[in-house]
């Protein structure tokens, strides 16, 4: 464990493809031990980045982020830990500066969700609007 952190090797742990792939099994302990080893990593200085391998079975598209980012919270990241470790971690995992952060000259790809992410990383599934590089693309203002 020392080893990877001091390497900075990041940790992309897909719980919920684990989740899906035990599910209905007689495996009850699976994913909680899998939780204690992210747990582990994160309180030794590890860094995480989300994966969610959508497409498999189980695991669906935005909903899967959803879902990963809640079981991280779940496994000891703080909630804001989590959306880091979608953002900023995953383009320094992609050594990119282009995205990860909102600042001038990135790209404005953004999700604005109905709460607030970093005190309940539940309000994520509570998506208003989207935009791609600056422009809207999904608006659910007024919608109801």
């Amino acid at each position: 464990l020392a080893r990877l952190v001091d390497a900075d090797v990041p940790l992309t742990a897909t719980l919920i493809v684990s989740e899906a792939a035990f599910a209905g099994q007689n495996a009850p302990g699976a994913v909680a031990a899998l939780q204690e080893r992210v747990r582990e990593f994160h309180a030794a200085g590890g860094r995480t980045v989300v994966g969610r391998d959508a497409a498999r079975p189980g695991v669906r598209f935005g909903a899967g982020v959803h879902r990963e980012l809640a079981l991280l919270v779940a496994s000891g990241l703080s909630p804001l830990d989590a959306l880091r470790a979608a953002t900023v971690e995953a383009a320094r995992v992609l050594a990119t500066d282009k995205f990860g952060t909102i600042a001038a000259g990135k790209a404005a790809d953004l999700v604005v969700v109905d709460g607030d992410p970093t005190t309940d990383i539940g309000v994520m599934r509570n998506v208003v609007m989207t935009f791609r590089d600056g422009r809207p693309v999904f608006d659910m203002r007024g919608a109801n």
